[in-house]
């Protein structure tokens, strides 16, 4: 069964250790995703349909989370979903048949969580995050000329910041937050 993937305003790493999923890409090319990805930011729904048993455990990250993490613009990611062949101190395909060897959900999980946690740098820390917040918390319903008062940073600062550390330009991530929350209404 084909599942409706909608934006939500966050970035995810997703590992399979069942059967693997297909999707289209946005150019409508057909495509099977790999054992490892880190899915970016997307602006419009994607439809998965796996390929058989599934078997997925998805990390959801705050929106400057994975910039946090791994220090990469996240303005390559956007509506993209790319293979983590090259995740920085992880053996990926050794680490995949750790994963696929685990037997309960539980111990996979912890086994996630160990080895992301070795990854982890001194703290990053941006005014991001507070921006991000007071999106949040207003439900996307914000000028970005009042955000740019209230932190007192220019509007291209603001773009720039948000392009690397979240995907997306902060009236973009507005956009989907509001349209998150009209989702969650309506469900």
């Amino acid at each position: 069964m084909t599942q409706k993937i909608v934006p939500d305003g966050f970035s995810e790493i997703v590992f399979h250790f069942g059967d693997l999923y297909r999707f289209k890409d946005f150019q409508d090319n057909e495509k099977v995703q790999s054992r490892a990805i880190l899915a970016g930011q997307i602006t419009k729904p994607i439809h998965l349909t796996p390929t058989g048993n599934s078997g997925v455990i998805g990390i959801k990250f705050k929106p400057t989370g994975i910039w946090k993490l791994l220090g990469w613009s996240m303005a390559e990611f956007i509506n993209e979903a790319h293979d983590l062949q090259s995740f920085p101190g992880i053996d990926v395909e050794q680490f995949i048949k750790q994963l696929c060897a685990t037997d309960t959900i539980q111990n996979k999980i912890q086994l996630i969580e160990a080895t992301l946690l070795q990854q982890v740098p001194s703290q990053r820390t941006s005014i991001a995050d507070e921006i991000v917040k007071a999106i949040d918390s207003s439900h996307g319903d914000v000028s970005m000329s009042s955000l740019q008062t209230q932190f007192g940073i220019s509007d291209r600062t603001m773009e720039r910041m948000f392009k690397e550390q979240v995907g997306v330009s902060a009236k973009r991530y507005a956009r989907i937050v509001r349209f998150r929350y009209i989702f969650q209404l309506v469900q």
